[in-house]
């Protein structure tokens, strides 16, 4: 949609990214964010993660609703399993623009559904503590210990892959990913 960016979401998401930063002692300077200070300052994958949500909070100033959507995905994608100072920063800028977006008519009905899914494939990754730097053997190995012979076997199997078809597609690339098809 070609509807603006209400100027009241874009000061929200800057504040509240500029707390968060304040909180990490990250410093903005004109050339970027500066983590000489910080305590994340040897985490290189929390402070990529950080600089992405700051050039995307940049990148929304005038933008469009459409922009908001492609930002809340952005810092969705950010998120990081576990515990990391970079979730601190893009998972309450990703509530906020969610809760911006559910305010467009419309909105939460078409997009709810992806929503839903991307959540239960979090679940799942979760569950067998699959994640960007996992190898499809080792996911695999995980999977297999899970589903071994077991009374609640059969029920697990049900389960798992009634998980999958509620996830659609999303679902349907984790099973690739532990098939270990491309």
């Amino acid at each position: 949609d070609k509807q603006q960016i209400p100027k009241e979401v874009s000061e929200q998401l800057n504040s509240a990214l500029g707390d968060r930063l304040a909180e990490l002692r990250v410093k903005v300077t004109p050339k970027g964010l500066d983590f000489s200070n910080s305590y994340v300052r040897g985490d290189s994958q929390a402070m990529g993660k950080i600089n992405v949500a700051w050039e995307e909070v940049q990148r929304l100033k005038g933008g469009t609703l459409a922009d908001l959507d492609y930002f809340k995905r952005a810092m969705y994608d950010t998120k990081v399993l576990g515990q990391s100072p970079a979730n601190a920063v893009t998972m309450p800028l990703y509530g906020q623009a969610r809760s911006a977006l559910g305010g467009v008519k419309g909105y939460n009905e078409v997009m709810g559904p992806y929503h839903q899914a991307m959540e239960q494939l979090d679940d799942i990754q979760k569950a067998l503590s699959i994640g960007d730097k996992t190898n499809a053997n080792v996911a695999a190995n995980k999977l297999l210990n899970v589903m071994k012979d077991h009374p609640t076997h059969a029920l697990k199997t049900q389960v798992l892959y009634q998980m999958v078809q509620d996830s659609g597609p999303a679902g349907q690339k984790v099973l690739n990913d532990i098939a270990g098809y491309q």
